[in-house]
């Protein structure tokens, strides 16, 4: 509702140029007029949906209708002759000053926010609209109040305010990266917390291509291949990574009104320390943890995918399947703790004489095997015999030695299984003949 002075016009003057008698029958219909208006206002007041309030320029209360008793929980009786303040919280006393003030000056009040108390204590939102009341000549008698419930705006208000500061927080803490392109990939939007991690700002790409933002000029690019997928109407997912951080993105179309695509909207969340702890469980789950080598899970596996490229490439491979020699007597004699520091000390011989390419492992309690990419059987054996020599030579107590068998792809088998088992074969004819031979010392 929108409040207008209220002017007393003093009776008997006219605004008519025209003078001479008025008509009886003239004068008879404008007090009718008058008397209608006057009502309509009155039933207008009455069953207004905001409250309206008239006070005296030292605000005392002196018109209240049934809205204002509703809205406030006073009956017309116990506010009239009241002074507004009762109304206020002690935190608003000052504001009636300033009010005054304004309707001194004629001044029209418009969609004033404020808090007020209802007769229970509770406190409600109020906007208020003040007007100056006129009287003869104009001057200003008092003020009108309207006064509209924002409460349950306020509160909603409050809502969104507090969803978007939580949004905002969520937004802050979780390890995201979110943006939007246009349908040329130039991008709109930039932010979230994980853009620190790897030395962006939010918003620092805005208006530049996707180009820029991946350092690339290829349309090959997985991120450019992905966002021009998704603006083809396809939802995609990826993993990127920048300055050792890795992401996994999802990218979805960006939609108007209606549902045409007009760009992309992205969110990368960094996955940095569950690629670490997947890499570790899976480490762990393909490694020994006493020598750190291979186990024979990691074995099996190595064998697997050399098996698939020698049949395509056609070279040979070689197995060494090694076992240490009277391990049961070393730990017998200097304990299980000394038989474990054995087991590392020909770990640490293997990897010194294995290739990046090569796969080294404790295929069983005391028995290793490595296996070594496209080598001929006689380079194997050399290299058996340097790990045999290292092993005795590395200056630890007590000196230890090892057996070690060699097999050949394809020639001694074509399987794991074969390939393992000739190896064997030819570990414990090794071993029967170093048997053989120390018992016919004198």
């Amino acid at each position: 509702m929108t409040a207008r002075p209220i002017i007393d016009r003093r009776p008997g003057r006219s605004s008519s140029a025209i003078s001479g008698p008025v008509p009886d029958r003239t004068v008879a219909r404008a007090r009718a007029l008058r008397d209608l208006l006057k009502n309509q206002m009155s039933a207008i007041v009455d069953f207004c949906d905001d409250a309206i309030i008239a006070k005296t320029l030292d605000g005392i209360i002196v018109a209240w209708n049934p809205a204002a008793d509703r809205m406030y929980g006073y009956s017309a009786q116990e506010a009239i002759g009241k002074p507004i303040t009762f109304l206020y919280p002690p935190d608003a006393s000052g504001e009636l000053a300033l009010i005054l003030w304004r309707i001194r000056r004629r001044e029209r009040i418009h969609h004033f926010e404020t808090v007020r108390v209802r007769k229970d204590g509770s406190r409600i939102h109020v906007s208020l609209t003040i007007s100056p009341i006129l009287g003869p000549r104009g001057r200003v008698l008092g003020a009108s109040v309207i006064a509209r419930d924002i409460t349950a705006k306020k509160i909603a208000e409050e809502e969104a305010r507090q969803r978007e500061a939580h949004l905002r927080l969520l937004i802050e803490q979780v390890p995201v990266a979110f943006w939007t392109t246009d349908q040329d990939l130039r991008i709109t939007s930039c932010g979230g917390s994980a853009l620190a991690a790897i030395g962006l700002k939010p918003n620092q790409f805005e208006d530049a291509s996707l180009f820029d933002r991946e350092a690339t000029t290829s349309p090959e690019t997985p991120a450019v291949v992905a966002h021009r997928r998704v603006i083809a109407g396809e939802r995609v997912e990826y993993e990127t990574s920048r300055l050792g951080r890795v992401f996994h993105a999802r990218v979805e179309a960006l939609r108007d009104a209606k549902s045409n695509i007009i760009g992309c909207i992205g969110v990368a969340l960094d996955i940095t320390e569950r690629k670490k702890s997947e890499e570790r469980v899976q480490y762990l789950a393909t490694h020994d943890s006493l020598t750190d080598l291979g186990n024979y899970r990691l074995l099996v596996e190595a064998f697997d995918g050399e098996l698939r490229r020698s049949d395509r490439t056609g070279r040979p491979f070689c197995v060494l399947l090694l076992d240490m020699d009277a391990l049961k007597t070393v730990n017998d004699q200097y304990g299980h703790l000394v038989g474990s520091r054995a087991l590392c000390r020909l770990a640490r011989v293997l990897r010194g004489h294995c290739r990046s390419i090569d796969t080294a492992a404790r295929y069983g309690g005391d028995e290793f095997a490595v296996l070594l990419v496209e080598t001929e059987k006689e380079v194997a054996s050399r290299v058996a015999e340097r790990i045999a020599e290292q092993l005795a030579a590395d200056g630890e107590k007590p000196p230890l030695s090892v057996s070690i068998g060699v097999a050949m792809y394809p020639g001694d088998g074509r399987t794991t299984e074969t390939l393992l088992a000739a190896a064997d074969r030819a570990l414990y004819a090794k071993k029967s003949h170093i048997q053989r031979s120390a018992s016919s010392l004198p």
